[in-house]
């Protein structure tokens, strides 16, 4: 097995001869296995519940997942770029290559209380995967199998010693891992991680990472969201996918392929929607002020 390997405050990927033969032959299959994938749109976690979910606008979602347009979104709080910041400075690296935006400084050109303390939790991040045993392989890519894809935060060895056999997973220590920084609260069951069964864009997003894993590898391994809450808290969630998820979540991406063969965008033109999103100025069915809501009584 590989050692971790740290430079500066990153980590980075060994090279492949210092990894086993058994986790070479899987990491060879999924570069064959892009390299033989069809070009054009394909099929991300994400498309998925953008596309079922009828609260999003269908004409933004049209304009990222089947003409690629880039989008930078409203973040007037930060958050989004908080994250991504974490992400950047715990990994060496985000999903798309991107940095994230400056922080602003203070009157006298140093760091906010806020950011310093994102810079400590990023410090005692990355002690916590060293204490774990965390070791990456691979860091923010891309599995393509055929039209399906997914893009993960990182391919890693991990010896879990509390993994349960009955999901009937190859006997590979490798994971697939999803980190995650937020600043809702531990026992925020609602929008954060209190109850991540019960969160069905978590679940659909490891699923779909473990089905796009398998069909590219042939190899089922576990997935791991590791999330690191604002005030210190830390989750670590291991999602065992049974045979009869996987069959329903093949089932699902079906599904999705055959109504979007009938499919034709259509906006929601809601005012704050419209408000928070990059393509607002671009956008013929935008609005600009709230809709009147009529009631008869």
């Amino acid at each position: 097995m590989s050692e971790l390997i740290e430079s500066g405050s990153t980590f980075v990927e060994p090279a492949p001869s210092a990894l086993d033969e058994e986790v070479q032959e899987i990491l060879l299959k999924i570069d064959k296995s892009a390299e033989s994938a069809p070009k054009g749109p394909k099929v991300t976690q994400s498309a998925i519940k953008g596309f079922f979910d009828d609260t999003k606008c269908k004409i933004r979602w049209s304009r990222i997942y089947q003409n690629g347009e880039q989008i930078d979104d409203s973040d007037p709080e930060g958050v989004l770029n908080k994250g991504l910041y974490f992400e950047y400075h715990l990994l060496g690296a985000t999903r798309d290559g991107k940095p994230p935006k400056p922080f602003p400084l203070t009157n006298r050109g140093g760091k906010y209380k806020w950011h310093e303390d994102l810079d400590n939790q990023i410090e005692e991040a990355r002690m916590v995967m060293k204490k774990l045993q965390i070791k990456p392989v691979r860091i923010q890519g891309e599995i393509t199998a055929g039209t399906d894809q997914a893009h993960y935060d990182l391919i890693a060895l991990f010896e879990d010693p509390q993994h349960l056999s009955t999901l009937n997973l190859n006997q590979t220590s490798l994971c697939l891992f999803d980190i995650k920084w937020t600043e809702t609260r531990k026992d925020d069951k609602w929008k954060g991680w209190a109850e991540p069964e019960y969160n069905q864009d978590a679940m659909i997003q490891a699923k779909h990472y473990i089905h796009v894993f398998f069909k590219a590898t042939g190899v089922l391994i576990p997935f791991y969201f590791l999330v690191f809450g604002k005030t210190g808290w830390v989750r670590l969630i291991r999602v065992g996918v049974t045979d009869g998820a996987l069959a329903a979540h093949h089932n699902l991406i079906l599904r999705y392929q055959q109504k979007l063969q009938e499919f034709q965008p259509y906006p929601i033109r809601d005012w704050e929607t419209c408000l928070s999103c990059g393509f607002l100025s671009s956008c013929e069915y935008s609005v600009d002020r709230p809709i009147v809501q009529e009631i008869l009584i």
